[in-house]
């Protein structure tokens, strides 16, 4: 079932004025990162090219930067999320590595809190020195 909605009133004062057609490219609707240059610009930020590099490149590439498709803040937050995503494979090697600690040694102990985004909060650990 749909509803169906009639406007009875206007108040222009309560609205704003639309994009202009130079700005609509930055709308979030408008912005989207293919899946080949992504693989390019995680290739890229793999050899630590740093990300205003890879949007001047990038711009070159497509004939200017007003026909790139994202801005240079998808490309950081696209580079931004990989980076998170390396850590977080990181964490999972930290915990294999303490839970075979702990299989060596039962009394071993670890504790480690994450956020509500299931990402590494806290970390703690007795060493030899502390006991």
């Amino acid at each position: 079932m749909t509803e169906v909605w009639i406007v009875k009133h206007i108040v222009l004062e309560h609205n704003h004025p639309l994009t202009t057609p130079s700005k609509v490219r930055f709308l979030l609707i408008n912005r989207s990162i293919s899946s080949t240059f992504r693989l390019l610009f995680q290739s890229l930020s793999e050899v630590n090219v740093s990300v205003s590099q890879q949007t001047a490149y990038f711009s070159t590439q497509v004939d200017g930067i007003e026909h790139m498709g994202c801005a240079q803040l998808d490309i950081s937050n696209m580079c931004h999320d990989d980076h998170v995503d390396l850590k977080n494979y990181e964490v999972d090697l930290l915990v294999e590595e303490f839970e075979m600690k702990k299989f060596v040694q039962p009394d071993f102990f670890y504790s480690i809190v994450k956020d509500s985004s299931d990402r590494l909060k806290h970390v703690f650990w007795p060493n030899s020195i502390m006991i």
